[in-house]
């Protein structure tokens, strides 16, 4: 007997969806995987600290001559060529240089990694490009060639390159024999919730009659409890707990913040709407010696769990059968039916269908070709083109017709409303005289879209992660004065961005988080988690015999990743204020160059971020800033790693490493961050006897000292 076992480890989704494709695929019943004559048995997909580091380790002692296991793994990388959190636990245990040699000498694995070419050739894959070097080093052999996925291939992404992979690499691997016994490559999804209506009689959840005392559902007492218990399930496995903020855990109940404010900060004419919100986190202070903190540091990460709008709910709404419909505000009781622990999703235990459309489900998302194969199954055959529909969506799931996929769902960013509303066969009920059991009697293949296969479909919302713009230390010196107004002030900022746009035939679409906070006013209350982020070694020691840092640092930012740079720069100015202060000095500019920032955006008049706190910062001498507008002027576009090349030819930022040993942190999207590191590379590679290696070891060694560090997105 052969055990596959299926591995992800993913930021954002995408390598469990490939995950989920790959099992789906693997365990068609229409096929039959056999190897050597051996039958191959499929276990559930799961992440690798789901799986257990320890257990990897101990494969070669489970495998034995009736029993072996191969290992198909799923890895993105994330940052700047960083593992994603799902993997750290794992990949820290891998490392250990007390593994001998021979550890996984009896596994065999396939590795697809997932990654985005635009962060540069060196973080490209980076992550799954490592486990495969380690793993081969332990004595792993790799059954498979290895595959890459792009997040920028057409018509598709890493979802394009993984059929690839899997048609021309993974499945040949396997003999596949076809079961004649079944006539059609049917699955129906095996149901994992059962749901039960509660009525006045029956409901647990007391009386009815105050159920719109509460705006929010998720607010109610009645359905509290629930939900905290559903979106602990989404907290992320880094995020800092209560007690001590240096041992991050996991299904952690997320903060409640209230928005104190929600500002636009720029220009009203402009065209692109970017917000700057402060958030109140109701959490309790933590103590470091004398001094009381929030649970946060400059550079920290907070990640924020949104809510679909109330238009993208009636939308989706409209377009369900009228069955589910009449049952849009009734109490579901959901209880989950499967004995795994890794189940696709896992829903409130109590809430209602119109709670769960709001908070829970993802219904903003595209859906996956996964999705739209199970969504082929409630095309009514009854409906006049029902088996047409169920053809086409079956179609638009595979390979062959990945072109058309490409150009319905994600040229035209359609969402799920969008695709029940074009394929009209899904919420077809016909009249009483035909039954649903009749119709699948008839049709074997045909599953209406009942509660429990809705819940089986539909996707999670994912919280979104957003740099934190505000320093700790900044803010609790900024209430010093008034102790009574200190204690209420556990706030955190962040800078956003709203996504809103139009694809190539009109149709308007906005991003699910960036919306949902523009939306929000004072006193709105909001959900989220604080992780760590890129830049947790920033430099504050002071030097002995006068008011200075011992570390310069050059902050390079464009856009809104002037967020987590606002706050590294607010936490030194905190820190050198906080030691004046004590040593009862006055305050005077520091060394000239101690704090540099190189900021980039399009235009100077509208969205400069925080252009007046910069200029009030210059004035008082703390800092020394540079700026790039790439539309300022019609015949010249200037970006910050033109101004990196041209200030004082280079030399600025040759004698920030080489001779002061300053850090740099860079933050902003993908491509800039990579033209930026590239241009110091080469800056530094014309001082350097060794040229650009010895520039990219440098760098590497400031890496390791936290002296050099890229939050980047794409």
């Amino acid at each position: 007997m052969i055990e596959v076992q299926i591995l992800w480890s993913s930021q954002s989704g995408r390598a469990k969806a490939c995950a989920r494709r790959t099992h789906r695929i693997l365990q068609t019943p229409s096929c039959r995987l056999i190897e050597n004559g051996d039958d191959i048995l499929l276990r559930p997909t799961m992440s690798f600290d789901q799986y257990g580091p320890h257990r990897i380790l101990s494969l070669n002692k489970e495998n034995t001559n009736a029993v072996s296991t191969r290992l198909i793994l799923f890895v993105s990388t994330t940052g700047d060529g960083e593992h994603c959190d799902s993997i750290r636990e794992t990949w820290k245990l891998l490392l250990q240089n007390s593994l001998p040699y021979n550890q996984l000498e009896q596994i065999n694995f396939a590795l697809f990694c997932l990654g985005d070419r635009a962060y540069g050739p060196d973080a490209y894959c980076a992550a799954g490009r490592k486990l495969a070097s380690r793993l081969i080093q332990l004595g792993a052999k790799p059954f498979s060639p290895i595959g890459y996925g792009d997040d920028g291939t057409p018509n598709g992404g890493v979802f394009f390159d993984l059929d690839i992979w899997l048609r021309d690499s993974l499945l040949p691997c396997f003999s596949i024999h076809e079961n004649n016994t079944s006539t059609e490559c049917f699955q129906q999804l095996s149901s994992t919730h059962q749901v039960t209506l509660l009525n006045q009689q029956n409901s647990i959840l007391g009386d009815e009659s105050t159920a719109g005392a509460v705006d929010e559902e998720w607010l109610n007492p009645r359905y509290y409890d629930s939900y905290r218990t559903f979106f602990s399930e989404s907290s992320p496995i880094s995020a800092y707990n209560d007690t001590n903020k240096r041992y991050p855990e996991s299904n952690l109940p997320p903060y409640i913040g209230v928005i104190k404010s929600n500002t636009r900060i720029t220009d009203i004419g402009w065209y692109q709407d970017t917000r700057h919100i402060s958030i109140q986190i109701d959490g309790p202070r933590l103590q470091a010696g004398d001094r009381c903190q929030l649970p946060y540091l400059a550079g920290d990460i907070a990640t924020i769990l949104p809510s679909n709008s109330e238009s993208s709910v009636l939308k989706f709404l409209s377009v369900l059968p009228k069955s589910l419909i009449d049952k849009i505000d009734v109490p579901l009781n959901i209880e989950c039916t499967s004995t795994s622990q890794h189940i696709t999703a896992k829903w409130p235990s109590r809430a209602t269908l119109k709670g769960i459309l709001s908070y829970c489900a993802d219904i903003a998302s595209l859906p996956e070709r996964e999705d739209l194969r199970n969504l082929s199954f409630c095309c009514n055959p009854i409906h006049p083109y029902g088996l047409e529909q169920k053809a086409k969506l079956l179609s638009l799931s595979e390979l062959s017709d990945s072109a058309l996929f490409a150009d319905y769902i994600i040229r035209e960013k359609r969402t799920w409303a969008d695709v029940l509303y074009d394929f009209d066969s899904i919420r077809y009920e016909p009249s009483s005289e035909v039954s649903p059991g009749d119709i699948c009697n008839i049709n074997s293949s045909f599953i209406p879209l009942s509660l429990e296969y809705l819940l089986e479909t539909l996707p999670l919302i994912h919280p979104r992660h957003y740099s934190i713009a505000s320093s700790p230390s900044f803010i609790i010196l900024e209430h010093a004065t008034n102790d009574a107004e200190r204690g209420n002030n556990c706030i955190l900022e962040i800078c956003v961005n709203v996504v809103q746009g139009s694809t190539s035939r009109g149709r308007s679409y906005e991003g699910l988080c960036s919306s949902y906070l523009a939306r929000l006013t004072p006193c709105s209350r909001i959900q989220l988690w604080i992780r760590p982020g890129s830049f947790h070694r920033l430099p504050l020691q002071l030097e002995d015999n006068h008011v200075g840092f011992k570390s310069p640092v050059l902050f390079i930012g464009a856009g809104t990743g002037i967020a987590p740079l606002r706050a590294l720069i607010h936490e030194r100015e905190a820190h050198l204020k906080r030691y004046i202060s004590d040593q009862h000095l006055q305050f005077h500019a520091t060394r000239k160059q101690d704090n540099i920032l190189l900021f980039g955006c399009r235009k100077s008049d509208a969205d400069f971020y925080y252009q007046k706190e910069w200029e009030k910062l210059v004035n008082e001498g703390f800092l020394y800033l540079l700026t790039a507008f790439s539309q300022q002027e019609s015949n010249r576009k200037i970006y910050v790693q033109g101004v990196l090349r041209e200030d004082k030819n280079g030399k600025l930022l040759v004698s920030h490493i080489l001779e002061r040993g300053g850090a740099i942190y860079i933050a902003g999207n993908c491509k800039m961050a990579v033209a930026v590191k590239n241009e110091i590379c080469e800056l530094l590679a014309k001082y350097l006897a060794g040229g650009l290696n010895e520039s990219k070891r440098i760098l590497k060694q400031m890496q390791t000292r936290g002296l050099f560090s890229i939050e980047a997105w794409g």
